[in-house]
């Protein structure tokens, strides 16, 4: 599976993202988990992890692509592992867990991933994902995320792959709010705990939080939430970064 990545630059920060790379591994990584199953079971995301390889820089590259394999499925759980690419140079590796439930109930459906009509523009990963900065300041940040169709499955709740690459945003605005030179995130753990929803009806948001638990000359810690416009806790995930 391939991303184009032209212009998908963090919104806050103008520096390359792993954003776009979340969405990217739990689309392939959970359509993978998902085959084996066929109809007999529909397959929730419950974990993502995504690492980058360190002295590998991404800023420049146009696409990238993601290799994906099934570690290990039976009828609870599957367990696939990726590896990202752009040309023959490996950016990073993820994984993504996932519960089967019986089939019909839940029909989960992977995010697509971003296409060649994007703007171009600083600003067009966060209008891809409908993201506008709320507050920002003493090692925190708040994003707001407008409910949109498309990122959404069939009954309402956003992607799992959308979900991480906000807190991933969050969690770099948070840490980077009058740092020079800035932290890049090097990986992240994102643990699923309940679908996200906003609401159609009356447009509410999804929030996303970030608060830096450690920053260091060289290194940081950022944990970051999402909340669904019930306002519980639906996503929780910790980010590591490094200048």
């Amino acid at each position: 599976m391939e991303m184009p990545l032209t212009g998908l630059w963090d919104p806050e920060t103008e520096e390359p993202t792993l954003a776009p790379l979340a969405v990217l591994v739990d689309a392939v990584g959970g359509t993978v988990n998902h085959l084996p199953y066929e109809q007999k079971f529909w397959t929730v995301s419950t974990e993502l992890s995504l690492i980058m390889t360190p002295g590998v820089d991404w800023a420049l590259a146009k696409s990238v692509r993601a290799t994906a394999g099934l570690i290990r499925a039976d009828d609870s759980m599957a367990l696939s592992r990726c590896q990202i690419y752009a040309g023959s140079t490996l950016l990073g590796e993820g994984s993504v867990r996932s519960l089967t439930i019986p089939a019909g109930v839940v029909p989960q459906t992977p995010p697509p991933p971003f296409s060649d009509d994007d703007t171009g523009t600083r600003r067009a990963l966060s209008q891809r994902l409908a993201l506008s900065l709320r507050s920002v300041g003493d090692g925190a940040a708040v994003l707001a995320q407008e409910w949109n169709p498309l990122l959404t499955n069939v009954i309402g709740t956003v992607h799992g792959g959308v979900v991480a690459a906000a807190l991933e945003l969050a969690g770099t605005t948070a840490v980077n709010a009058g740092q020079v030179p800035q932290f890049r995130t090097s990986s992240m753990t994102v643990h699923f705990l309940a679908a996200l929803a906003g609401s159609e009806r009356n447009r509410a948001e999804a929030m996303y939080e970030a608060s830096v638990i450690h920053k260091g000359r060289r290194s940081a810690v950022i944990d970051a939430r999402a909340r669904g416009a019930d306002g519980r806790v639906a996503t929780i995930a910790r980010l590591n970064a490094y200048r």
